[in-house]
């Protein structure tokens, strides 16, 4: 008989191999050059309001000054802005602008236009299993703490 647990390992593991060749995939095959660095910084402020580069940095595994250059891109490029940070003057927080959000929803799009073909090689029963599979990890990012309101409902993806 087969350890749970080592399954579950097995599972986690899979899943984490796939969803990065999935990424990986659909950036290689989009027509824009928008980077993967802007794709996480537009979807970790949607996801988390406005932050605090020290906080950027650190949800996106970064340095503080590889996060500053990504949030100062996005920021001349109109994607987002800074503002003052309420509980303390001398700090800036940085948030999406309207045009930020446009934009990653535009990008969203695209994606999954791309990646039509692809699922309609699938079967009603194993997109199904995607659906169910999707509400699933978005449901145990959210008890983890790894989403906020922020994030996509149980019924949708999860923040990408």
């Amino acid at each position: 008989m087969t350890n749970p647990r080592s399954k579950l390992q097995e599972i986690a593991i899979d899943l984490t191999v796939v969803a990065a060749r999935f990424s990986r995939f659909q950036r290689q095959n989009s027509p824009n050059d928008t980077t993967a660095a802007t794709w996480r910084a537009l979807s970790l402020l949607e996801q988390f309001g406005a932050l605090r580069v020290t906080e950027f940095a650190r949800l996106d595994r970064l340095s503080q000054p590889a996060a500053t250059a990504v949030l100062r891109r996005i920021t001349a490029d109109g994607l987002a802005e800074s503002t003052s940070d309420s509980t303390d003057k001398r700090a800036k927080r940085v948030r999406l602008t309207d045009k930020g959000r446009d934009f990653l929803a535009d990008l969203r799009t695209d994606a999954g236009d791309r990646l039509i073909p692809l699922f309609e090689q699938l079967t009603d029963e194993e997109i199904e299993a995607l659906q169910v599979a999707s509400r699933a990890i978005s449901r145990m990012l959210r008890a983890e703490g790894s989403e906020n309101e922020g994030g996509r409902s149980e019924n949708g993806p999860p923040t990408s």
